[in-house]
């Protein structure tokens, strides 16, 4: 057998190897898996669902009744609150708040956020027409 055949079955067996290897978790991968399946607790704070959607505000406790349980928010499924109804903002809204919530972190509203001049796109033009306004007001008041 020649060199080249040789080099060339080693790498194929080791490509091989590598491709029929069972699959296992790692220790470390296996502990987060569980980790993010537990269902975080109502605590003396959260004690229920509409507690939990009154302290994230932005009148999420109009969905209460979108959610059975506790155990149906801290595993939410976005496919059914948007059949049932709830709009795509609040509904991304309540999604990042319940991953918020199983990472530990305290809720709190974080209110929408509001557009200085009209937006970026016609901000130019609605402050050229304000302060026309305000020049043209000015000037008639003299």
């Amino acid at each position: 057998m020649s060199r080249k055949c040789r080099i060339f079955n080693s790498v194929t067996n080791t490509t091989m190897l590598r491709a029929f290897r069972p699959l296992t978790l790692s220790r470390g991968m296996s502990q987060m898996a569980r980790e993010y399946n537990s269902l975080p607790q109502p605590s003396s704070q959260v004690p229920d669902v509409k507690t939990f959607l009154q302290k994230i505000g932005r009148n999420c406790e109009q969905y209460e009744k979108h959610f059975e349980s506790w155990e149906s928010l801290m595993k939410p499924d976005s496919a059914k609150l948007k059949e049932a109804g709830v709009d795509t903002r609040d509904r991304r809204y309540i999604l990042t708040w319940v991953e918020r919530f199983k990472q530990g972190r305290p809720l709190t509203e974080h209110p929408r956020g509001r557009k200085k001049w009209g937006g970026e796109r016609n901000m130019k033009t609605n402050r050229a027409v304000f302060y026309g306004r305000k020049r043209a007001e000015e000037k008639n008041a003299q």
